[in-house]
């Protein structure tokens, strides 16, 4: 079920430029978005790494808070959540973020970085230690996506402070649930998607 407005979607001008950090990058693992029949019960939830070695996206969620959305193929916004400073929570040791609010939550934690791929003759450590790597999750429900049809790919963009993060998982599957009144879209990285080439004149 749809409606004409999104979760605490007030005063986000969407289709703005992708702006990033300098070597932020954010790499999810998984998008799963379950689309019901029933109004106010479609859910969402993401899991994946951020990589930030400039250390500055937790301490700038501790000043301006955070801004999540979801979008469809067509890249048109399917939830946007927006969680204010105060809905967030940053200790002192600036190692992770939860953001909280009625139906959404998003934790990013400090994480051991992947081990680095190396020789057999070089001895190195299990896993670089450089700070700034993070495990990210979010999970939105009780809510009503913007869309009528769900349609992969998805993709996840975090806001912070105006520096966009974004990740667009390619392989995807639909699989119905509840004699086709509920659909399940769970996405996964995979092949990037195709860019149009300009359309010859006639």
């Amino acid at each position: 079920m749809r409606s004409a407005f999104s979760f605490l979607a007030v005063g986000i001008t969407f289709g703005s430029s992708l702006v990033t950090t300098a070597g932020q990058d954010l790499n999810l693992k998984s998008i799963r978005a379950v689309d019901r029949s029933v109004a106010n019960k479609d859910t969402w939830k993401m899991k994946g790494k951020i990589d930030d070695p400039s250390m500055t996206i937790v301490p700038e969620i501790a000043q301006t808070g955070l801004i999540v959305e979801l979008q469809d193929g067509g890249s048109d916004p399917l939830n946007t959540v927006t969680f204010a400073a105060s809905d967030c929570r940053v200790p002192t040791n600036g190692r992770r973020a939860t953001c909280k609010i009625r139906g959404a939550r998003v934790s990013i934690k400090s994480s051991r970085r992947p081990k680095l791929k190396t020789p057999k003759t070089v001895h190195a450590k299990t896993y670089n230690s450089t700070g700034g790597y993070y495990r990210v999750t979010g999970a939105c429900r009780g809510l009503t996506f913007l869309e009528d049809l769900v349609l992969s790919p998805l993709t996840a963009k975090l806001t912070v402070n105006g520096d966009v993060l974004s990740d667009t998982l390619t392989s995807c599957y639909d699989l119905p649930r509840m004699n086709g009144r509920n659909t399940i879209t769970h996405c996964e990285p995979g092949p990037p998607v195709p860019t149009p080439g300009p359309t010859p004149s006639p």
